[in-house]
C-alpha cells in the first residue's frame, strides 16, 4: 500500500509541475529491478515509447554497499529522433528486432542489427520489456514494415520468423535477412 501511495504522491507532484501523468497498475515494467514506482516516457498524446525508468534503490544498494535511494531514467536517442516525422510516406525503420531479455538473445539481436545496418537497413532495436502483443502494436503504430523476435528458437539456429505489417509470417534464415529485406525493398513489396 505504501508503494502505491508513493506512486500517487509522485504523480500529483509531477502534475503540479505541468507533467501529464497516468498511473497504470497493470504494467509491471522491469519489476525485477524496481523497488518502487516505475515509469514509461511517451510524447504527449502519443503511444511511442521514448524511454523508461524508475526506483532502483534496493538494486543499487548491492553495489553501493549502503542503503540508498536512486531513481533513473533512460531516453533512447533513436526514439528522440523519431519524434521528427521521417520523410513523407517512410516509416522510421524497415524492421524491428525484438530481443528476449536474455544475454544470448540480446547479443544475437545486436549482431543482427549491425549486419542489417551495414546494408543500409534502418533497424528499430528493442528489448522485450512487456507483452509481445504490446510491442507488436507499437511497431504497427509506427508503420514498421517488418518485425522479428530473437528468442530461444533463434538461438539454436531456427530461421527468423519475420512478420510483415499485414500479419503474414515469413521464415528467413538469419544470414539471409539483409538480402531478403533489400530484395523486398527493391521489388516494392
Amino acid at each position: 500500500m505504501q508503494r502505491l501511495l508513493t506512486c500517487y504522491t509522485l504523480a500529483d507532484r509531477l502534475r503540479a509541475k505541468g507533467v501529464k501523468v497516468a498511473i497504470d497498475l497493470t504494467e509491471l515494467h522491469a519489476s525485477e529491478f524496481h523497488d518502487g514506482p516505475a515509469f514509461l516516457l511517451r510524447p504527449d498524446g502519443d503511444q511511442r515509447l521514448l524511454g523508461d525508468g524508475g526506483s532502483y534503490g534496493i538494486f543499487a544498494e548491492k553495489f553501493v554497499g549502503a542503503p540508498t535511494s536512486l531513481y533513473s531514467a533512460v531516453l533512447g536517442l533513436e526514439r528522440l529522433a523519431d519524434l521528427q516525422p521521417p520523410a513523407p510516406g517512410l516509416p522510421p525503420a524497415e524492421i524491428a528486432v525484438l530481443a528476449e531479455p536474455q544475454e544470448e538473445a540480446i547479443k544475437l539481436a545486436d549482431n543482427l542489427r549491425v549486419e542489417l545496418q551495414s546494408h543500409r537497413i534502418a533497424v528499430w532495436d528493442v528489448l522485450r520489456t512487456r507483452a509481445i502483443r504490446q510491442h507488436l502494436r507499437e511497431f504497427a503504430d509506427l508503420g514498421l514494415p517488418y518485425s522479428t523476435i530473437i528468442g530461444e528458437r533463434e538461438l539454436i539456429g531456427a530461421p527468423l520468423v519475420v512478420r510483415s505489417r499485414d500479419g503474414q509470417h515469413h521464415n528467413v534464415p538469419g544470414p539471409d535477412l539483409a538480402a531478403w529485406l533489400v530484395a523486398r525493398r527493391n521489388s516494392g513489396a
